[in-house]
């Protein structure tokens, strides 16, 4: 076969799932309603299963920051996720850069699908100096808009599936991405874009939670989250299949509510928020 025969084309799907991909329109207030920000209780495109009443729990807790953020209007999000080298960039994943700021969210709920799918939506308000870049993004017909959550996760063994089971202690917020974790986590599947197929939202779900437990008990590893699809290019280079930005481990002491590193105590909200917004 000659080189003059290897003839390819790839193209965006303007049809996929049954869901076409088209722009979506803001209210009255510029807020994009029904905005598909992650999947509940399904494993993701990087291997990860979240444990769904972790993520719930962190996101509704009325202690947490990120419930406390949304609830007074001053959550925000991202234009991608911050790029994490080293363990001394943990100040970095809690702390939502306002240089980087792409959108507010005004509001987070969960659905269910008439498949069975339990997926979070959000509100979002194209917002700060990449405001404006989330707003062409979402009002392209040809731009598919996605989300992505960014946490503080602990690792508990894998799944009978091979699945990373992850369990989330603190939620920092939904960034703007350029490749979703969850494929569903994309404007083509919003809620005020009409489905070709059959898939139509039914009724709010609702989760209880024992709001007496602590947010963390025994935290044996400590790693950032981030469902956005990793770069095969950046993977290439490292000649791996994954590639782990920032580990640190350490334990939680109840009784004095401080982190052990080896014989030192730390405390352990200035060791997750230092520098924190």
């Amino acid at each position: 076969m000659s080189n003059g025969n290897l003839i390819f084309s790839i193209k965006t799907l303007e049809v996929d799932d049954g869901r076409k991909l088209k722009a979506v329109k803001p209210d009255s207030s510029g807020v994009y309603r029904g905005l598909p920000l992650m999947i509940l209780d399904t494993t993701s495109r990087n291997n990860n299963y979240y444990d769904p009443d972790s993520v719930i729990k962190s996101m509704t807790d009325e202690k947490s920051i990120f419930h406390k953020a949304v609830q007074e209007g001053c959550q925000s999000g991202e234009w991608g996720h911050p790029f994490i080298r080293c363990q001394s960039d943990l100040d970095r994943l809690c702390r939502i850069e306002e240089s980087m700021v792409s959108h507010r969210i005004v509001a987070v709920n969960s659905k269910a699908t008439s498949d069975g799918t339990i997926v979070v939506y959000g509100d979002i308000l194209p917002y700060g100096p990449y405001g404006k870049y989330l707003s062409e993004s979402l009002e392209s017909p040809v731009t598919n808009t996605a989300f992505s959550l960014r946490a503080l996760s602990t690792k508990q063994g894998q799944r009978s599936d091979g699945a990373n089971n992850m369990k989330v202690a603190v939620f920092v917020t939904f960034d703007a991405v350029s490749m979703p974790g969850y494929k569903q986590a994309t404007k083509r599947y919003a809620l005020n874009v009409e489905s070709l197929g059959n898939c139509k939202i039914t009724e709010d779900m609702e989760y209880a939670y024992d709001s007496s437990d602590p947010l963390i008990r025994k935290v044996a590893t400590e790693c950032f989250t981030t469902e956005s699809l990793e770069s095969q290019e950046l993977l290439d280079i490292f000649q791996t299949n994954t590639l782990k930005l920032c580990t640190q481990e350490f334990v939680f002491d109840e009784k004095s509510s401080s982190i052990l590193k080896g014989h030192d105590r730390a405390s352990f909200f200035h060791t997750m928020f230092k520098g924190a917004r």
